[in-house]
């Protein structure tokens, strides 16, 4: 990791206001315009202090303690590498802030990005593949058309986080994992982060109906269509690092589902093609709106809308999400009318008896909200579910897990079933479902 990039001395000032790289003109430019990229010869001593608390908390959160002496290492091998005008150090300043670095080396050919270190402030999809693009567009390494980085296994967020910007696994080197990343690959991630500040903090995806999200009449079932916006808002939460992963390491919280609704405008068949939409449509201290609506050839034919708050692991407390949220985040126009319904039915007839099981338990270790969408479809028969439904609302009002026993049960009205699952005295979920 010592054989450095022989190239000149210079200062890059990357200031995302006026231009990204060579790129004069970006959308994406006003998200970050405080934020600035500095090649670094020599550092001042509150520029060392400021690089290494952000390397001290960020392996802190990893378990790691780090001793008066592990810094002093850290800063002799800092200060001997700056000397050498092979070696690549860069600044992420925030105004006149260090928010980050990253330093790059040449190993038999190929370029690496040594170290990336980002604080809590920084730690953004939107910066970091900033980052990447100033490292893979800048002059002195316009040669070469990939990058290299290795990540420790056990550091599951950061491998997460690279997967997910395009980047492949080429090496399994013990402990860690070696990763490649191409400009290609970097421009692609761009591009898709670009479209969604276009269009107003809405965030695209395409897919395709496939045959295991689909019911008995081959349409895109209610729980085929609730998994798949499970997965797009997932994808969505990681852009904006307020995914699972990232709140447990950085906050010891989770994000838990209080409420779902569906309304299908027409059924969706197998193998269709669809756009989807994904973007926030509430923001309070307390609890976030986020909806998700699909086209097919321009046409929406579907629309979901999550309520959901954050609680803290350990004591179940909820956390307001002004302590945590990402800054600017655009807030939507929602396609529903009105607000969740509030259910008040007390004719219930309890039908059936049913144990939560391994398979149903999730990421955070409680019974995955889709688990209860399951129970509650499974009530009806394949003849029943031949029927188009058309609405769906179901609201998860307590935490089960593994081995509690839930009696399911139901009350009808006119064109709509009511079913409600109770642990014991508790009411676990509710649910209205219209065909």
């Amino acid at each position: 990791m010592k054989n450095y990039i022989t190239k000149a001395d210079r200062l890059f000032l990357f200031d995302l206001k006026e231009k990204i790289c060579y790129n004069k003109t970006m959308e994406i430019n006003e998200k970050f315009k405080n934020y600035s990229i500095e090649r670094k010869i020599n550092l001042i001593d509150e520029e060392i202090n400021s690089a290494f608390e952000i390397v001290k908390k960020n392996v802190l959160d990893l378990g790691i303690e780090v001793s008066e002496n592990d810094k002093q290492i850290w800063i002799n091998s800092l200060t001997k590498n700056l000397k050498n005008n092979d070696f690549y150090f860069y600044l992420l300043m925030n105004k006149n802030e260090v928010v980050g670095f990253l330093e790059l080396i040449e190993r038999e050919g190929k370029l690496t990005l040594s170290e990336i270190q980002l604080n809590d402030k920084a730690k953004r999809t939107f910066i970091l593949i900033n980052a990447l693009r100033f490292v893979l567009e800048s002059a002195d390494f316009n040669e070469f058309d990939e990058v290299y980085f290795s990540i420790k296994k056990e550091n599951t967020a950061s491998n997460q986080t690279f997967k997910h910007l395009g980047g492949k696994v080429v090496d399994d080197l013990g402990k860690n994992l070696l990763y490649r990343i191409t400009r290609t690959d970097v421009e692609k991630y761009f591009q898709k982060l670009k479209n969604m500040i276009k269009n107003e903090g809405k965030m695209n995806f395409k897919g395709k109906v496939s045959a295991s999200a689909c019911d008995s009449e081959a349409r895109l079932s209610v729980l085929g269509a609730i998994c798949l916006v499970q997965d797009y808002v997932s994808e969505f939460y990681g852009e904006n690092k307020i995914d699972q992963t990232s709140l447990r390491k950085r906050f010891d919280s989770m994000w838990v589902f209080t409420k779902t609704r569906l309304k299908f405008f027409r059924p969706v068949m197998w193998n269709e093609e669809f756009l989807v939409e994904c973007y926030v449509t509430s923001l309070s201290s307390v609890k976030m709106v986020v909806e998700t609506a699909f086209y097919v050839a321009g046409e929406r034919v579907l629309v979901c809308q999550i309520e959901n708050c954050m609680v803290e692991r350990t004591t179940q407390k909820i956390r307001r999400l002004n302590d945590v949220f990402p800054e600017n985040f655009e807030i939507c126009n929602s396609v529903f009318e009105g607000n969740f319904e509030r259910f008040e039915v007390k004719n219930y007839e309890t039908k059936e008896e049913i144990q939560v099981r391994s398979t149903s338990i999730d990421y955070c270790h409680h019974t995955n909200n889709t688990e209860y969408v399951r129970f509650v479809l499974n009530s009806f028969s394949v003849s029943e579910l031949t029927h188009l439904i058309k609405e769906f609302e179901i609201h998860y009002l307590a935490q089960t897990h593994e081995g509690d026993k839930l009696l399911l049960n139901k009350a009808e009205a006119e064109n709509k079933v009511f079913v409600s699952l109770t642990n014991g005295e508790k009411l676990v979920s509710e649910c209205k479902i219209v065909f």
